[in-house]
């Protein structure tokens, strides 16, 4: 459902995201001016007392993680498609391919029952909670309109990050077992390579987008633990999308790049033994093609996809930076 209702709308889920996400925000806003609680929110001596600032970034990754999972869906059967004419023509392998980009709906529920549960639990993992005992997260008579907002959207990312946990290790284990069915014609062939590694950057561009809307959490107090906890989670499930796709495409590489070099070591052998009676017209040529063979690269990592790689995992190392420094900034300011 929810991607039908990103196709409605002829732009990339990203940005239909944030633009969304942009105009509630805006109207939270006025809302909060209208009332005049931003005077109170504002106020030095008590920082944000009714969580305003929590509640504008819960939006943000309400709207964010259903993107996530839609542009892994797209990504996932957009890349199924390039995979097509590299694989067996086998009616087993098309049903394969067919199923990519759907799950089964006990399986999809299942999977965003438990990310609800577990982001509905992620207050506990607040210090000022399991530490201080400053207050209770399920004191509903202390609770705030903006509270609510927070156990509310708590709900639908807890679910939305569940479903994109699940679909990214699903298509991560699909699309290494349909590797083994590339045909061995095809596995030197760069472009039978990217479907695996662009799935692969896709789940690790989805994941890394989550660390850095939580960094900004870091301006809340006690919330370290929680938000490297969670982060690294995704960063963790962002690597595993990245590796296990490609894992299956090197074995590939790796068994078609062992056969040809036995094959090619055999004929050299056989043309050694002829060297010497003037024959060996072909060891030339031969020994070109084991180079040729020797010098194709297991993994299919070529120094693009390297480059980008390490960009997209340095995006959250440097938003948590650019945090530390902003909070350190508002906290002069507010003296």
């Amino acid at each position: 459902m929810v991607e039908r209702l990103f196709s409605t709308i002829p732009i990339h889920p990203f940005l239909t995201a944030a633009a969304v996400a942009s105009v509630i925000i805006l109207f939270v806003t006025i809302a909060e001016v209208a009332t005049g609680r931003m005077d109170d929110i504002l106020a030095p001596d008590d920082f944000d007392p009714y969580g305003y600032f929590q509640l504008l970034l819960h939006i943000l990754l309400v709207f964010y993680m259903p993107a996530a999972f839609v542009t892994l869906v797209r990504s996932a059967r957009r890349n199924a498609a390039r995979l097509l004419p590299f694989v067996e023509p086998a009616e087993h392998v098309k049903q394969k391919l067919s199923k990519i980009g759907r799950y089964p709906q006990h399986w999809y529920l299942l999977a965003g029952f438990f990310g609800a549960v577990f982001l509905l639990m992620t207050p506990f993992f607040s210090t000022e909670v399991w530490r201080d005992h400053i207050y209770s997260p399920f004191a509903i008579e202390f609770y705030t309109i903006e509270v609510w907002g927070h156990r509310i959207s708590e709900l639908l990312i807890g679910f939305y990050g569940g479903v994109w946990i699940f679909a990214s290790i699903t298509e991560a284990r699909r699309f290494s077992a349909l590797a083994r069915h590339v045909v061995r014609s095809a596995v030197f062939d760069p472009k039978s390579l990217v479907p695996f590694t662009q799935l692969g950057l896709t789940n690790v561009l989805n994941g890394v987008g989550i660390p850095v809307i939580l960094s900004l959490f870091l301006f809340g107090s006690g919330l370290l633990y929680l938000v490297l906890g969670v982060g690294l989670l995704t960063l963790l499930v962002a690597i595993v999308g990245m590796i296990w796709p490609i894992q299956g495409i090197h074995r590939q590489i790796k068994n078609a790049k062992h056969e040809k070099l036995d094959w090619v070591n055999a004929e050299l052998a056989r043309e050694r033994e002829v060297i010497v009676d003037g024959g060996g017209e072909r060891f030339p040529q031969l020994m070109a093609y084991r180079s040729y063979i020797e010098s194709i690269r297991e993994w299919p990592l070529d120094g693009s996809t390297m480059t980008r790689l390490g960009f997209y995992l340095g995006i959250p190392a440097i938003s948590w930076s650019g945090a530390a420094l902003v909070e350190r900034l508002i906290d002069s300011a507010l003296g």
